[in-house]
């Protein structure tokens, strides 16, 4: 073997090396888009906090709560048809701007039509429950329900108590 053939050798096995290296990187480059899609889906998520707690029962017995809704889109891409179910353990009443008291309810619809990607909405929810069952406000879960840039359906599920299922 002349020195010219085992030079050509080398760099046939030198450039298939380096192919299959370029090619297992771009493999890891898409493995990891994918699953950095996938923790944007799940990253949407539902957070309230009680902006306005009673200390004490109206004369009634019932108490008024100001509650701030957040839903986060932590991804970079928008998201559709964005719907927010929360559900409580005790029926409330949903107290509108011009005083009006709706039916007593265990649950409360939230939604908007596009969220732009790396964005939150937050509603502000006036309700009102018996004051002394405002320990089960613990119990509220929530369900944001949206569909990705590729038409899927995606729901994720949060609770105050991570030990909910």
């Amino acid at each position: 073997m002349e020195m010219g053939d085992l030079a050509t050798w080398v760099a046939a096995l030198a450039t298939a090396a380096a192919g299959g290296f370029a090619g297992w990187q771009i493999l890891m480059l898409r493995q990891d888009r994918k699953a950095t899609v996938q923790m944007e889906r799940d990253g949407v998520a539902v957070t309230w906090v009680q902006a306005v707690r009673p200390h004490v029962a109206d004369q009634d017995g019932f108490a008024t709560w100001v509650f701030e809704i957040t839903v986060h889109n932590p991804g970079r891409m928008p998201i559709r048809n964005v719907e927010v179910d929360m559900d409580f353990p005790r029926a409330v009443r949903r107290v509108h701007g011009d005083k009006q008291v709706d039916e007593p309810t265990d649950h409360l619809d939230l939604g908007l039509p596009v969220m732009a990607g790396i964005s939150s909405k937050t509603w502000r929810r006036t309700l009102r429950l018996l004051f002394d069952e405002s320990q089960s406000l613990r119990g509220i879960t929530a369900r944001v329900s949206f569909v990705d840039l590729e038409g899927h359906q995606h729901s994720n599920r949060w609770a105050a108590d991570a030990t909910a299922d």
